[in-house]
């Protein structure tokens, strides 16, 4: 199988939101849905069993200061499973009903780290598509800031409140040299790049409105 661009992908978020990239390029996911019933969620949305061994790794985690750990929350929306509690949810956006049914600590690491231990890619040999789908983006973004030098893509699209940091994030990212895709996106395209006929993996989030 053949694509037109070649990328390694690493996607940041729960289960229920679990992109399906190219079956034939690298894919690692770092989370901190870790039960037996979001792992087959996130095996059967990235069709884990068609890809190539040493092609697809799901590590638990979250991005953060090394040796720290997070509370990870899950939800009867699982797709708000992450390191927001309810109150900041409510906070980015009101309209959303959601009650928490448990919690547990994820290990914090920094994004290199979790791609060293992969061994699924060289960051060097291929630009990376950085996906991420929980907790404020733009801190994220910030922690691994030494790492965007190796990405084409940045996406945010399947981020269900990215939203309310889309300002800030355009800021950000137009420091380092990514512009934004269209007005109404949550994709960041680096310049050095030509990848306008890339698509994000959604639609705009539920922060909206």
């Amino acid at each position: 199988m053949t694509h037109e661009h070649g990328f390694h992908h690493i996607y940041m978020g729960p289960a229920e939101l679990c992109p399906c990239p190219p079956l034939d390029e690298a894919f690692l996911v770092i989370s901190g849905d870790a039960t037996k019933t979001s792992t087959a969620i996130f095996e059967r949305r990235s069709q884990a069993n068609k890809r190539e061994k040493g092609l697809f790794k799901l590590t638990k985690g979250v991005i953060g200061q090394t040796g720290n750990e997070k509370n990870w929350y899950i939800f009867n929306e699982s797709r708000l499973n992450g390191i927001f509690h309810e109150k900041l949810i409510d906070w980015c956006n009101p309209s959303i009903d959601t009650t928490m049914e448990t919690a547990y600590k994820v290990k914090a690491e920094k994004l290199e780290t979790y791609i060293a231990s992969s061994k699924l890619f060289d960051t060097k040999d291929t630009p990376s598509r950085l996906i991420i789908a929980l907790g404020d983006p733009l801190l994220i973004l910030k922690r691994s800031k030494d790492f965007l030098q190796y990405c084409d893509i940045i996406d945010l699209s399947l981020h269900p409140l990215a939203m309310v940091w889309q300002e800030s994030i355009n800021d950000f990212l137009s420091e380092l040299n990514f512009h934004k895709k269209s007005k109404n996106s949550l994709l960041w395209l680096a310049e050095k790049s030509s990848l306008e006929n890339i698509n994000p993996c959604n639609n705009p989030s539920i922060s909206e409105g």
